[in-house]
Parts: structure tokens; sequence; C-alpha cells
């Protein structure tokens, strides 16, 4: 009966009374165990797979070229390098290490001595000396206290993102090197270690001006003495960003860079990935917001004070603050353009880079592997903990591992015989873009719609040389044996490793073979045109290009009339989808030349029907890249891109991620090895065939192949300035995609008077700033309408309203109206029009800048007129003066903001 009655019972009764039983402590014990298994995690600790190991630490990893005279000369002699990294027992977490010299500043005494050092731009930074204190030479008496002749290695610092000199991490890497018989000079950004700015421009992640005149300022001081340079964090992207803009022509010997952020557009990503990164991204957010807000008087370019006081992290900073003042036009366009990642490759100095794999700033993600594998002259250096500037070793976390690193790298490379031999100059470097109003960026309305901004002409593909300042988009080109990555530098492999590749190339003609496949269906009154991939395209220049093909006619296809005005949509496909070769050449994600022949041969023969374009996947990236390309220069009406992978290289960190994602990573190369397989017979020039076969798992080793082992900077990425998808609208077909004459007259905004001409000083009122931008605003307003050209200036001529020889004269036109306003600027306001696109923008720009109303000239003017008396002019002094007064009172009062007759009939008259 006991049996039967206990079973009676519902069994989770008996569990409550069971648990009852339990005393209070154990789950005291229970709560604390899971706690602390989670804050083991959520922290990323790794103290118990330190245990196993004994605390002996892991390996650093050394990533280098096979032929590196770097990593024979000195690498190979540093033991910190080639042994392991030790993390303090108690500091087990890549979070631990990067706080812990933030809340517990065990740093050493450093008594700098400060000097003052002025830009051309009259901005001020504060260089903090930290001497050798065993040089045994009297001093000759300067600001900094070393000699001129003085022969001792001086170390240039440049510290990280809101950190001066007296940073925890830059005092203990200065106070080492100084020890090792060093002296120490660090750079402080603009605004920080204790001064204020003195011209209206801050400081990024991109900004090297200041880094190049300090070094040069270095270097004819102490021209005996040779330069060395480590930065940080930021300082680290701004260093390597420097090294690869000024190639051999720069006087730094040697450089280190630490825990570099590498691609900032990766790093924006990953930063907020996870709830324990965050905070390091509020607190860099607040900092640079308190930074900001400091200088508030002195920069007048910021209007926004409102949306500035709310930043909380590093993106809200840049969109607000930096893209204002360096003339960006979107965030991501900024991370792109100033990361450092594009321009490694061309190094031409000894480099050392060190990073950790968990360090929670920068990601692992966005480190440049095969760039630094493929450049001599760097050496990559990547332990498994550390954090972010910590590597903090040692049972009391007294030393950096990363500055002891540091400085024997350093120490050896002074005593070795690479600092010391010629520098060859056989590298061209291309200048770097100061602006996104270049070739192939777009603007993006809020409506979805995409309209291209700029004129410059697309890139040209063939074996002609490089102009230096060529800014006409991104790709790799290959001129005279050297391969070349823009927009950011010219990439160039070392000659002795690239053979000539015009010496085993036979340059072939520009043309457009017959479509491979083509299918015409008439669906809502639209000619669907399927583009299959690859077309058989030849190109000069392009690096599959062996063998000379004769051009074959092209076809008309049957259904579709000459004169047939029913629009056209021509679709191309993604990756892998229905692709067929019959030619030596493969397609990637950037060749744009198949869709641009394409294009312009639908638009030739069917020239009255509208032509729209829809990309798919991989084939919206081409659309995108073709479109950024040739800006006006188009035949496309309207376009969509639908899925596009956009960045190529966050996407293949993105495929590589999680195992789900594996499965599409391991399905498109499997099919891309299929489709290589396929055209073996047709694509001679590929050896390795066994190679190919067995690629599965990975679709970058097809790349590598494919482009015959040279190393595909960052994958081609084409879509540098888009932020979200395109949906162009498909409206107004007609007006778009009409082609009709245009006849030139002396009322034409294209027509040009023989007094036309540039440089030409049209208004006698030099432009200064916002005390007299109204008189110059009137005047040149004035003088334009009177030309003929106000239209460039207000947007009423624009250039995607004329077509081929049309376009170019509007060219013509507005670089003339450009150079007329540049003639009536003050000459210090000339360099922040240099990188302009169009005269519009100079336009808007100076109203931006300039358009405020100057109350106290205004008070001063109704306090004239008040008081004006006749006393003993004549009446027509008297009313010419009056006149004055009030002419000028009538330009400098603002504009109405109503919408009635009195205020529009008064808006016409100015």
């Amino acid at each position: 009966m006991d049996c039967i009655r206990l079973t009676s019972e519902s069994p989770y009764v008996l569990l409550l009374n069971a648990a009852f039983l339990i005393p209070i402590a154990h789950y005291v014990l229970a709560f604390l165990f899971l706690l602390s298994l989670f804050l083991y995690n959520f922290e990323e600790m790794y103290f118990i797979q330190e245990l196993f190991t004994a605390f002996r630490g892991q390996r650093v990893s050394l990533t280098f070229n096979s032929s590196c005279d770097l990593y024979q000369e000195v690498v190979s002699k540093c033991k910190m390098l080639h042994g392991r990294f030790s993390s303090t027992p108690w500091l087990c977490s890549p979070h631990l290490q990067t706080v812990f010299l933030q809340l517990f500043e065990r740093i050493p005494a450093c008594n700098y001595q400060r000097q003052i050092f002025k830009t051309t731009d009259g901005g001020t930074i504060a260089l903090d000396w930290l001497l050798n204190v065993d040089v045994k030479k009297p001093f000759k008496e300067g600001s900094d206290g070393v000699p001129s002749d003085d022969k001792t290695p001086i170390i240039l610092v440049i510290p990280g993102l809101t950190s001066d000199s007296n940073s925890a991490y830059v005092k203990h890497l200065a106070f080492k090197m100084n020890k090792s018989g060093w002296n120490v000079v660090v750079s402080n950004h603009r605004g920080l270690g204790g001064l204020s700015i003195t011209s209206d421009c801050l400081y990024n992640a991109g900004w090297t001006e200041d880094v190049r005149e300090t070094i040069g300022h270095l270097h004819s001081q102490y021209p005996q003495a040779p330069l060395f340079a480590v930065g940080t964090s930021i300082g680290a992207n701004v260093l390597v960003k420097y090294l690869g803009e000024e190639g051999v022509n720069t006087a730094i010997v040697g450089a280190v860079a630490i825990c570099s952020p590498w691609d900032l557009l990766i790093g924006d990503r990953f930063i907020k990935r996870k709830l324990v990164q965050r905070p390091y991204d509020r607190a860099l957010g607040i900092g640079l917001k308190d930074y900001v807000m400091l200088h508030r008087s002195i920069l007048p370019r910021l209007t926004d004070w409102k949306s500035i006081s709310k930043i909380s992290c590093i993106r809200d900073y840049d969109k607000h603050v930096t893209c204002v003042l360096a003339n960006f036009e979107t965030v991501d366009t900024y991370y792109r353009k100033v990361s450092c990642s594009s321009y490694i490759l061309n190094v031409r100095v000894p480099l050392l880079c060190i990073s950790a794999l968990d360090d929670p700033v920068c990601s692992k993600e966005t480190i440049p592997w095969d760039e630094c594998r493929a450049n001599k002259n760097v050496v990559l250096a990547t332990t498994q903990h550390g954090g972010h500037l910590g590597h903090i070793e040692g049972m009391m976390a007294k030393s950096l591992w990363w500055v002891r690193a540091a400085d024997e790298f350093l120490c050896v490379l002074n005593s070795s015989s690479l600092i010391h031999r010629e520098k060859i100059q056989n590298t061209i470097v291309d200048s770097p873009l100061k602006s996104i109003d270049q070739a192939p960026y777009v603007s993006i309305r809020e409506d979805g719609l995409v309209t291209a901004f700029s004129n410059d002409p697309s890139d040209e593909r063939g074996n002609e040389q490089l102009a230096i300042d060529d800014k006409a988009g991104d790709g790799i080109r290959v001129d005279n044996g050297t391969v070349h990555q823009e927009p950011n530098a010219t990439t160039q492999f070392d000659p002795v490793r690239v053979p000539n590749i015009n010496a085993v190339m036979v340059p072939v003609k520009n043309c457009l073979n017959q479509l491979s496949r083509c299918s015409i269906h008439l669906h809502h009154g639209f000619a669907v045109l399927i583009f299959r991939l690859p077309l058989c395209t030849s190109l000069e220049g392009h690096p599959f290009a062996t063998t000379e093909v004769e051009k074959p006619s092209i076809e008309r296809l049957d259904g579709v009339q000459r004169d047939d005005k029913s629009p056209i949509l021509l679709v191309i496909p993604g990756l892998t989808s229905d692709s067929y070769s019959a030619s030596d050449r493969f397609y990637n994600a950037a060749w744009t030349e198949d869709v641009r022949k394409v294009i312009d041969h639908l638009h030739t023969q069917y020239h009255q029907a509208p032509l729209f374009v829809v990309g798919l996947s991989f084939g919206a990236n081409l659309l995108v890249k073709y479109l950024g390309e040739e800006g006006f220069n188009t035949a496309i009406a309207g376009a969509a891109a639908v899925c596009s992978p956009w960045d190529l290289l966050i996407c293949d960190r993105f495929m590589n991620r999680r195992l789900v994602q594996k499965f599409y990573n391991r399905a498109l190369t499997i099919g891309l090895k299929d489709y290589a397989k396929l055209h073996q017979t047709v694509m001679s020039r590929l050896a390795d065939w066994e190679g190919i076969v067995k690629v599965l798992s990975d679709k970058r080793v097809r790349y590598k192949r494919f482009q015959k082992g040279k190393v595909l900077v960052r994958y081609l990425v084409g879509t540098h300035s888009f932020k979200r998808a395109i949906a162009a609208s498909m409206a107004d077909t007609n007006a778009t995609a009409s082609t009709e004459a245009i006849t030139i007259d002396h009322h034409h905004p294209l027509h040009l008077q023989a007094s036309d001409m540039p440089g030409l000083v049209i208004i006698p009122i030099k432009l200064t700033g916002p005390e007299n931008y109204a008189l110059w605003r009137r005047s040149m307003k004035l003088a334009l309408r009177g030309k003929g050209k106000l239209g460039f200036i207000v947007g009423s001529c624009v250039k995607n309203s004329y077509r081929g020889e049309l376009a170019e004269l509007w060219e013509k036109c507005d670089a003339i109206v450009f150079s007329w306003i540049g003639c009536t600027e003050a000459s210090e306001l000339m360099p922040s029009i240099l990188f302009a696109s169009n005269a519009k923008q100079v336009w808007k720009d100076f109203k931006e800048r300039f358009d405020r109303s100057n109350l106290t000239r205004i008070y001063h003017l109704w306090t004239e007129i008040a008081t004006l008396r006749q006393g003993m002019d004549s009446v027509t002094c008297y009313y010419s003066k009056m006149k004055d007064c009030w002419d000028e009172l009538d330009v400098m009062v603002a504009l109405p903001h109503c919408d009635c007759a009195e205020s529009r009939f008064y808006v016409e008259h100015l």
C-alpha cells in the first residue's frame, strides 16, 4: 500500500521536496560555479589552456617571403620573435591584457622635453623628446637638446587613437628604447598632449601629412642620425599607409607596426559584433567626442554640434566629424580608402608587424596575410594571445612583450647592412587619393538611386606607361612587367621576382567575340537579354591575354529590329550561373570589360531602345563596378543590383566563420572546379591541373592559381563607395535614353566665346571668408549669368544630360568655370577646392562654409543708416552713401524662408 501511495503523488512534487532538502550553501556554490564558467567564456579567458602547458605560452608565428633578406639578416637573429609569449597567469584574457595598463598604471617615469612644431597648414604638433642619457657629447643649445651632428639613432613614436606621450604603453616603449641608447621622440596628434589645435583640421586614421612633415623635419635637423619609426594601433595604420605612399622616397630606415587595425571597415563590423567588445567602441567614441568638443570654437566647418554631442561610438564620430572635415562622402568610403592593408605591398623599408590573434579591438580577420607574404620588406609576427597593445608578461606584470620584441628588432636592424644599402629608385609611387571625388565613386540618393558625380576618365587597359596621378579606379593592371594596384597606392612586385610579362605575352587587339549563347524573351514590353559569363573578350593588358584573336562579326538577334524602341533588359548572372568559355580566359568578380563591350554593342545596334541592366550576386558586383567606372558615360538608363556581395574580402571572412556557411563555400568551390575542368583543353596556360582538381574547401585557391600565383590584392573589390543596394528607377526611359543631336548656339550653356579662357578674372572681388562672401557670391552669380554659365553652379546644367562629344564639351566648360572661381578666391583657400570634382561642388562647399549672417556688420549698417546725415554733403553724395548702405544690407540679410508671394519675388530679385 505504501508503494501505491508513493507512486500516486506527482513527480514534480517529489522533485520539489527533494530540492528543499539540498542546503542553500550548495546552491550558492553551484551559482558561483556557473557564474565563473560564464565569465570565463565571456572574458575569453585561457587560464586552463595555459595551465596544461605549464604557462610556457605559445610560439610566435612568423609570416614572410621565402626570399626575404629582412628575415635572413635581422629577424633570424631576434630571439624574442623565435621564442614564446607567455602572458601573466592572472591576466589570461585579452580583455584583462587590454585594460590592465589603463586601470593600474605601472609605468616608468619619463621626463620629456617638449618641442613645438608648426606644420605648413598652420597646425601645431607637440614633439616630446626622451634623450639618450649615455650621450657624452656636449649639447648644443636648442629646443630639443640634441646636437645637429649627433649620430645616435632616433625613434619616432606615433601613438594610437586618443593617446599621447603620457599613455602607459608609450612610456613603456620610450623608457625601454631610451635604456638601449636611443633618442625617442613622441609625435602627439593634433589637439593632444596638452596643446590646442590651431587650424580647422583634425587627425584621422588616414592623415599622413603630419607624419610626413615631422619625418622631413627630423631628417633635415639631424641628417646623420638613422631615423626609425614605431606606430601603435591607429598610429600603426598611419605609419604603414605613409610608408606605402612614399615607397623608397622616405627618410625612415626601419619601422615597427604594433596592433594595426589593417582594414577599418572589417574592424568597424568586428568591434560591434559581441557585447564584450562594445565597451571599447563606446570608450573610444566618448574620448573622441570630448576631444572634438574641447576644440569646438576652432572648428567652424562643423555645424551639427547637437549630433556631435550625442556621439557614443567611433562610427558616429567618423560620420559627423571625420567625413565632414576630410571631405569623405560616407563612413565606409573613408574606412576603405584609409586602410593601410591596401598600401602594404608598396612598403620598401624593413617593416615588422606585430599583432595578437585575440585582439578585442583589431580583429585577426583584418590581417593581410597574403600581402605580407608577398612583400620581401615585411615580416608579420602574430601571437595567439596578448590583447590590444597588451602582451603583459611576468608574474608581477611589469613588462610588455611587444616592447622588448620591437627593441630587439630595431637594435639588430640598426647594426645590420640593410639600412646602409643604397636605395634603388625604381619604384613609381602613385599619389594617394585625397578625396572620394574621383572615379569610380558614385553618389547614392536617399531613394536608392545611384548617380555618378565624377567626370574622371575610366581606367585605361593597355601596355602604355601609367600616369603618376591616375585616379581612375580600383583594380590590378600590368605595365612593363610591374603589377599595380589602385586607387590607394601602386602595388609593385619586385622586378626580380616578377618576369617581364611582355616577354611572354603577345598583346592582343580589343575585340568582342560572338556571344556564346543569347536568348530573347518578350515580357511586359521588354526585350530580355540573358548575358552568359564570360564572353570571349580579349583586351590589351589583360592578365590572360596571350594570343591574338581575330575579331568576328556580331550578328543581330532575330526578333529585334534595329529601330525597335522596346526597352531592353540585360541580365548578368552570378557566380557559376550558366557559364561557358570558348577562349583561354575566365571571368572574375572585377572583370567588367565583357559587360562594357556588350552594353556598347547593344547601344550601337539598338540605339533607339532604352537599355536597363539587372545584376545578380557576383553579376551585381560587376554591374555596380562598371557603373562606377563609367559614371555618366554609359548607355544604361537604369539598373538594379540584387544580392551583391559588395565587399568580397568581408564575404570571404564571413563564409569561413561558421560551419553552416562553409557548405556554401564548398558548393561554390566545387562548381568553380568543375567549371575549370570543363574548359581544361582550352586553358592551355594552366599547368597545375592536379592542384586545381584538389580544390575542394577554399575558393581563394582558385584565384591564386588562375592569377598565376600573384596576390589578388583585397580581391579586386570594385564596390568601394556603396553602402546599400541599388534600386534604379526604370521610369522616364525616353528622356534618359535620348540621343538626339543638340544644336550649340550662343544661347546654349555649352557655348564658349573667344574670351572664355581658363584663368580669366571675371569679378574684381577676392573671396577671403565669411566677411565678404555675400558680395562675392552675388558678383559671381551676375558674372556667370552674363557668361551663360550659371547652370554649372546651380545644378541646372548637368553632365548626364549630354552624351558623346557634348559630354566632353561639358567637362571643358565645367573646368573653365572651376578656374574662374579659383581665380577669385584668396590663395589660402585654394587647397580646400583643389580636389573637388566640379564647379558645383566648390560652390556648394563655399556656401556651407561661409554663408552665415555677419550680424556685427549688419548691426553697423543699420546704425550707419539710422545716423547718416546730409550735413555739408550734396544731395547726390548723400543719396549715394545711403544707397550703398542699403544695397550692402540687402545682400547680407538672410533670405526669407517662407513661401509667400512677396518672399518669392524677393528671392527672384536677388
